[in-house]
């Protein structure tokens, strides 16, 4: 009898795993704040992990927001008016929990560097990027929790998401 029950539990719990990362994944892209990033040149192909858009995220720096001595290991956001990326004032993190409205870890946010894409899709949608990087016209949407952590929804085109 216990053995059957051991066999349950190694099939169950590989699900249960996975079903946790999809909800959690899922909670991150509903329940964070939306932010817009401006992205640069890309890469679109490596053949051992699926066909992905790699790109670069151009930030905008301003000035640190503390003058404590901690490390900057945080940066406050500040809003910029219509669509345009977001002013980053870099800050340490104890500070920004406290005084920013919203803040990102700034070594989450270096993460954001690929999209997946379709593979149907996926040379109309390399063209499509390499058209509006040309024009500055290419973005990602991302929402960010509330500790920081920012999670990649959409790749935005002329401010349209991809799939649509």
């Amino acid at each position: 009898m216990p053995n059957k029950a051991w066999r349950w539990f190694a099939l169950v719990l590989p699900l249960l795993v996975l079903g946790v990362g999809i909800v959690r994944g899922e909670h991150a892209i509903r329940t964070g704040e939306a932010w817009r990033f401006d992205i640069g040149g890309y890469d679109p192909r490596d053949l051992l992990r699926g066909r992905y858009l790699l790109f670069r995220v151009e930030l905008q720096w301003g000035e640190r927001h503390d003058e404590t001595a901690e490390e900057a290991d945080c940066a406050c956001l500040e809003r910029t008016p219509g669509d345009a990326a977001p002013i980053l004032r870099p800050a340490s993190c104890s500070f920004a929990r406290a005084g920013c409205d919203s803040f990102v870890v700034r070594a989450e946010l270096e993460k954001l560097d690929r999209f997946y894409i379709p593979e149907a899709r996926a040379r109309e949608l390399e063209k499509t990027l390499q058209d509006a990087a040309a024009r500055d016209a290419a973005q990602i949407l991302v929402r960010i929790n509330r500790n920081g952590t920012p999670t990649l929804v959409d790749l935005l085109i002329d401010g349209t998401p991809i799939g649509e």
